[in-house]
């Protein structure tokens, strides 16, 4: 990491300065829909270096899944690998029910909350047309870890008082994994049925209803947002809007961008993605929720 600082302001966004990054990244794949299929003649995990690949996870209790765990060789932050749910299966980047579950139960081996997860959809800033998650870690206490929330219906949240406007959902103790899985899944696929481009963030956070920053973080909180579609990546972009930046962690390639930025720029940009699209499927996720 080049740089990193809290922007002045309400919301606490995260600035980093990743120089590296933006150097060696495998050049992003342009999306064109959100129902691109995959394309075994282009790159993808299949064709990456074998000595990329850490393990294969195994669940004693289900059928093997070829489940995999690879470094990301342009990390964003500390320990940043991904999850490649059925990599030999070749699926593309689309949510399915055993990679959601696989992404949870990953998640839930260790109880820090530096820990973070993530995905990319298909024109929502995807670099690979591949199933993966990104799994990392961040030491910096994020507002969207303890900030209020507002219930929409059944197990659905909505979040207001953040420029990316969007859903939420929380997993405690008491909670039935699959059940939980079973209703981000259910929001996930009707975006992805209604072509919705969306980005999910994982987190460990205080309880809905603890009101207080200083709040234990027992909690795992699943952000989606609908957003605005990118079908590419603008060279000449100040960042690229996805998992980390609606998550409020921002990842800058350039120097001046970093040093320049304020939090109101950051807000409009979020606010613009995301608001008319949250308002736009809300009522139905409403109502989805309140008759299961």
């Amino acid at each position: 990491m080049d740089g990193s600082k809290v922007l002045p302001g309400k919301y606490k966004y995260l600035a980093q300065l990743n120089l590296n990054r933006a150097l060696h990244r495998r050049k992003p794949i342009d999306m064109q829909s959100m129902q691109q299929k995959f394309d075994k003649h282009i790159f993808n995990f299949t064709k990456m270096d074998k000595r990329e690949i850490l393990f294969e996870i195994l669940n004693k209790n289900r059928q093997h899944k070829g489940n995999y765990l690879a470094i990301n060789v342009s990390p964003l932050e500390l320990g940043h690998c991904l999850l490649l749910p059925a990599m030999y299966s070749c699926l593309p980047q689309v949510v399915t029910a055993d990679g959601l579950l696989a992404a949870i139960e990953l998640f839930l081996l260790t109880k820090s909350p530096a820990v973070r997860m993530g995905f990319n959809g298909l024109c929502a800033h995807a670099s690979i047309n591949h199933l993966h998650f990104h799994f990392f870690h961040l030491q910096q206490q994020m507002l969207l870890e303890t900030v209020e929330v507002e219930h929409l219906a059944g197990p659905c949240y909505v979040l207001l008082s953040f420029p990316s406007q969007g859903f939420v959902f929380q997993l405690s103790k008491h909670t039935d994994i699959q059940e939980f899985v079973g209703n981000v899944f259910k929001l996930v696929s009707f975006l992805q049925d209604n072509e919705k481009p969306h980005n999910i963030f994982i987190t460990r956070g205080s309880s809905f209803q603890e009101k207080s920053p200083n709040s234990v973080r027992d909690h795992v909180r699943v952000y989606i947002w609908a957003r605005k579609p990118a079908c590419e990546a603008k060279e000449d972009a100040m960042f690229y809007p996805a998992l980390c930046e609606m998550f409020g962690q921002l990842l800058f390639r350039k120097r001046d961008d970093y040093e320049t930025v304020t939090e109101e720029v950051i807000a409009n940009i979020m606010t613009d993605l995301t608001k008319e699209p949250f308002q736009s499927v809300v009522d139905q996720v409403r109502r989805m929720f309140q008759n299961p």
